[in-house]
């Protein structure tokens, strides 16, 4: 689930443009331009690449960079909510067979 300071964290990541090889930002960058906390700023990177909307570079954290889902991100989440849709909709089909097979073999 993404919350409202990591929708802020990706538009001023998707603002800046980066500075490291193989179009990964700096993390120091990054947190100077946002204005953020410390603690809100680390809360909003972990969201973003647990939600796989970016990634580090190596286990320091001191970089990462943007993915499909980062730099398309309402794209990834209109089909996102046409996929819950449609399972939703599947679910409910099933729940209307269900009932249906129940009163025929009652009757």
């Amino acid at each position: 689930m993404i919350f409202k300071n990591d929708k802020k964290l990706l538009k001023i990541i998707k603002s800046q443009s980066p500075k490291l090889p193989n179009n990964y930002y700096d993390w120091e960058d990054i947190y100077r331009v946002s204005g953020m906390s410390n603690t809100d700023y680390l809360i909003s990177l972990r969201s973003l690449a647990e939600n796989e909307i970016i990634s580090f570079g190596d286990q320091s954290k001191t970089a990462f960079r943007l993915e499909a889902n980062g730099l398309y991100f309402n794209e990834y989440q209109k089909q996102n909510r046409i996929q819950y849709m449609m399972d939703k909709l599947v679910d409910f089909f099933a729940l209307i067979v269900a009932i249906i097979a129940l009163i025929i073999s009652i009757a």
